[in-house]
């Protein structure tokens, strides 16, 4: 997305809004990745895995067909969603496909993606809210340092 965002913004004159087009698709993911773990628990694997794919690829075309800013970004949105139904099922079909024997060696993988996941849910708020106590300003820094 990111060698993309220069040229979109100049298509849709929305400077404003290119945080957004990250944004939106890393919160929705985020946001319902719990709801996703226990849709899997209640209803079938293969029928929620297959539901999960067919919301993300409806997002990916409401991105490919978006007319304006806001139509990507809810389109993003949408595509957030689906992958995490998608990032869901990939953890939860692991112990269907990995024989017994290789179970340790998946679990700790899981650990690792769980684990960089919650970096990531918690980390984004501070570069989407533009957390200007967290950052030094460039200001502060001299120019005409001598070595």
């Amino acid at each position: 997305m990111a060698t993309a965002i220069p040229r979109i913004a100049d298509e849709f004159g929305a400077l404003n809004k290119v945080g957004w087009y990250g944004a939106a698709y890393v919160m929705t993911m985020c946001a319902t990745q719990l709801p996703f773990g226990k849709l899997y628990s209640l209803y079938p694997v293969k029928m929620v895995f297959l539901c999960s794919i067919s919301v993300f690829e409806i997002g990916s075309i409401v991105c490919g067909a978006a007319p304006s800013s806001n139509a990507l970004i809810a389109g993003r949105a949408v595509a957030g969603v689906g992958a995490a139904g998608v990032f869901q099922g990939a953890m939860v079909i692991i112990p269907y496909i990995v024989p017994v024997r290789s179970r340790p060696a998946c679990k700790w993988q899981q650990l690792f993606v769980g684990v960089s996941s919650l970096f990531f849910c918690f980390f984004f708020p501070f570069l989407v809210l533009g957390r200007e106590d967290l950052v030094e300003e460039s200001s502060d820094i001299p120019v005409d340092t001598a070595c």
